[in-house]
């Protein structure tokens, strides 16, 4: 068999996961219980999540952090295979209020951040779900299901004329000048 037949899972580390979101055990803990998953084992022994398990929980982070609670978010019903789509619940006199901020034409600046904010809860989930569904497409794929300008790069990497960067340390440079750019917006200029 050669190595274009096998399909390796994304193995995502709780330790990656937590600093990734900067969080400590007990909220990453906390978070698989509220959403009832449970870490895989690797052949080692050793603790991991998958793409899809590692999205719902940074789904749920967003959650925590714009709302300051888990409560509210839950994982849809599934069939345990699935994608486990996250629904986002929503009383029926938030929808009336919601109804007539639209309809009317007295609009309380609350009640258009509460759209804005709805809204914007959808787009993360549904672009985090696209992640999900491209993840799960990648593990699945095989070398012969890649386009073929793909398949080259492919080839060429494997051959060694590909080019030669290391992916950490170019995460490194781009990490950086991200954090600079950031500390020079927070600094005041004098």
């Amino acid at each position: 068999m050669t190595d274009q037949n096998l399909t390796v899972e994304h193995q995502i580390r709780p330790e990656e996961l937590m600093a990734e979101l900067g969080i400590k055990k007990d909220a990453y803990y906390a978070y698989l219980k509220h959403l009832g998953l449970k870490a895989k084992k690797d052949g080692d022994g050793k603790a991991y999540l998958d793409p899809e398990q590692a999205n719902l929980i940074r789904t749920l982070r967003i959650h925590v952090e714009q709302t300051g609670k888990m409560e509210g978010f839950e994982r849809a019903n599934d069939d345990g295979g699935g994608l486990g789509v996250l629904a986002q619940n929503t009383s029926q006199t938030e929808l009336a209020d919601l109804i007539s901020v639209v309809a009317g034409d007295d609009v309380d600046p609350e009640d258009i951040q509460r759209i804005i904010y709805g809204a914007g809860q959808l787009k993360a989930e549904e672009l985090i779900l696209h992640q999900v569904i491209q993840q799960e497409l990648a593990a699945q794929m095989r070398y012969e299901d890649l386009p073929e300008e793909l398949q080259m790069r492919v080839r060429q990497f494997r051959e060694g004329s590909g080019p030669k960067f290391d992916p950490r340390q170019a995460a490194s440079v781009v990490l950086g000048k991200w954090r600079e750019m950031r500390s020079r917006q927070q600094t005041p200029v004098v």
